[in-house]
């Protein structure tokens, strides 16, 4: 057997052993369930709340086992007493609770928690996701009339697989559609909000590209020996 047969032999082996690394890496880059994602108010962005309405991190301070695959067992606390819990909007205008992430991130889900009274004031909700700012370019999905389930207090968005997003915002839209319960003014009324999603992009395909060229590489240049 020549010693460039030898040689290919080698490289082959390499590159295969390359390949089985870099695919485990890749599953286990991927996890088996949505990771829970850490969200920020954005005060700045969201519409100021009346003095007995809460507040935008309100949202985000139930102490409940979140659990992506069964985000409505347990339920966090759903029931308005004071303004220690949810946020709770009284203005004549359009109201906007926004979140920012620490990354972006594809694959996202929010889970909605609904007051459990007065429940159409958690109704026909515009969701938009953006990615690097909150300017108009940024938006990479919008969902319009979006409603919590009057009956479960609960409501999940999905966004495209394809949207990749580190902040987004939920508005209700005013004036209110004909039939809605408020009229004249927008008590937007959200108790809590949770998000998952997968990490984008995933370290471990830049593992992979990295090994592979530099194994193409070292081919290349042994071919030419």
């Amino acid at each position: 057997m020549s010693t460039r047969t030898e040689q290919g032999m080698r490289q082959g082996t390499s590159f295969t052993r390359c390949l089985v690394l870099c695919a485990s890496l890749w599953v286990a880059a991927v996890p088996s369930h949505a990771l829970i994602i850490i969200l920020n108010p954005d005060l700045g962005r969201s519409t100021p709340p009346p003095g007995w309405g809460g507040a935008v991190a309100n949202t985000l301070n139930d102490p409940f086992a979140y659990n992506p695959a069964s985000p409505t067992s347990p339920m966090p606390a759903i029931f308005f007493s004071d303004g220690s819990t949810g946020y709770h909007a009284s203005s004549v205008g359009d109201v906007t609770i926004a979140f920012t992430m620490s990354q972006a991130y594809d694959n996202l889900f929010l889970d909605l928690y609904g007051r459990d009274s007065f429940t159409f004031r958690d109704n026909n909700l515009t969701i938009q996701f953006f990615n690097g700012s909150w300017a108009g370019g940024s938006m990479t999905e919008q969902i319009t009339g979006f409603n919590v389930n009057d009956a479960t207090f609960h409501g999940r968005v999905t966004a495209t697989s394809t949207t990749r997003a580190d902040r987004f915002q939920i508005t209700r839209p005013f004036p209110l559609p004909n039939g809605d319960q408020d009229t004249g003014v927008n008590y937007f009324t959200m108790m809590e909000i949770r998000a998952n999603g997968i990490p984008e992009p995933s370290s471990a395909v830049l593992v992979m590209a990295g090994a592979i060229t530099m194994v193409m590489r070292r081919k290349r240049r042994n071919q030419t020996q």
